[in-house]
């Protein structure tokens, strides 16, 4: 999903950036720019009488998003318009994470290293160096992340209606559903055409299951605690990882026990509106499906 479809959407805006070790940069760009920022933080020093020398030396910023940030502030250098572009065509290849532990600190990287930058150079989404289209391709990067806020009221929505026959919604009412049902279909159709028919229910899934890491970037963040940078390991780790999906374990097990609460209750005639149970229900169905989908990763041994 990611390289068949966003990175080549990318090209259309030249905000296609650097993902990792596959990647090409010209060297005496990265050395202009970076002698560029260099000098303009110089002056900004010099302005608030500040010691040149607490500023790192040789123009490097070192950042856990490294990839990203280059790209970033490549596109936004004002004095040239500098062009990338993603190669759609198979070169070379990487190797994915091969078990849970690696995933987790790879996607907890990606996800606090962007969140990071966000506040770090805010003013580059500001800048004239950046065309309309490149700062509405990194803001959608960026905002993507805060999906998880809402995700996780997604998460625990019906199973406070489980437990407490509070609806997340004011009304179940033919009304509601007649415009609901058209939604949830054109927009799998535009889903379907804008991804060129590539499967997303695999990376939907999993974007719900790591939401609770998402929140734990964000927290950090913003108690500035650094994000670390870990190279990705290319050997497969042995051992027991539910320990990294206990929150998902715990969120499933709610709701079995929210299932189970509300049938009973079902059965006992204390609750009468049959539609709203029988929504949250198919409703908690796929959350425990998708929650499910990152602990059976936990339990997956790699043999190779």
């Amino acid at each position: 999903m990611f390289f068949d479809v966003i990175q080549r959407r990318r090209n259309n805006y030249n905000a296609s950036f650097c993902c990792g070790a596959t990647s090409i940069h010209r060297t005496a760009i990265l050395r202009e720019v970076a002698q560029s920022r260099y000098e303009e933080r110089l002056a900004q020093a010099q302005a608030k009488n500040q010691d040149s020398k607490e500023l790192e030396p040789e123009y490097i910023v070192y950042h856990s998003s490294e990839d990203i940030y280059t790209s970033l502030t490549i596109h936004a250098y004002k004095k040239r318009n500098f062009k990338s572009v993603f190669h759609p065509h198979v070169e070379s290849q990487m190797l994915s994470p091969l078990d849970l532990l690696t995933w987790t600190t790879q996607r907890f990287r990606y996800a606090g290293g962007t969140i990071d930058l966000i506040g770090k150079e805010c003013k580059q989404f500001v800048s004239r160096g950046l065309s309309l289209g490149q700062k509405l391709m990194y803001l959608s990067t960026f905002w993507s992340y805060t999906g998880a806020i809402w995700m996780m009221i997604l998460l625990l929505s019906p199973m406070l209606y489980m437990f407490t026959n509070i609806a997340p919604v004011d009304s179940y009412s033919l009304t509601f559903f007649l415009h609901l049902i058209p939604f949830l279909f054109f927009n799998q159709i535009a889903l379907m055409i804008a991804t060129w028919g590539i499967h997303s229910n695999r990376g939907s899934a999993f974007f719900v299951a790591i939401a609770p890491l998402v929140l734990k970037a964000f927290y950090d963040v913003i108690r500035k605690k650094p994000i670390q940078f870990t190279v990705t390991s290319k050997i497969a780790k042995a051992g027991n990882f539910l320990p990294l999906v206990k929150v998902q374990i715990l969120l499933i097990l709610l709701y079995i026990l929210a299932i189970l609460f509300a049938s009973i209750l079902l059965l006992m005639g204390e609750r009468i509106y049959f539609t709203g149970f029988a929504v949250n229900l198919m409703w908690s169905l796929y959350n425990i499906t998708a929650l499910w989908a990152i602990v059976k990763a936990s339990l997956y041994t790699f043999e190779g």
